[in-house]
């Protein structure tokens, strides 16, 4: 694999992580807002769920490209 590749592979895989990041902090943001508009405020916290699974496919994916056979 050359430079290059690598180079444009880590960076689509940053702006990949960096979306994935943006979009749980906008969620987690629209829950909060959603629990404290209801008495007793309650927090979903599905979103979390959503992120850890997202962060595992984006490691699975990054180790996935540089493994050595």
């Amino acid at each position: 694999m050359t430079s290059r590749a690598t180079e444009q592979f880590l960076f689509g895989h940053a702006c990949w992580l960096g979306a994935i990041t943006v979009a749980t902090i906008y969620g987690i943001h629209i829950a909060i807002q959603r629990a404290n508009a209801v008495a007793p405020a309650t927090l979903a916290t599905d979103q979390l769920l959503i992120f850890v699974v997202g962060l595992g496919w984006w490691i699975a994916s990054f180790l996935r490209h540089f493994r050595r056979n």
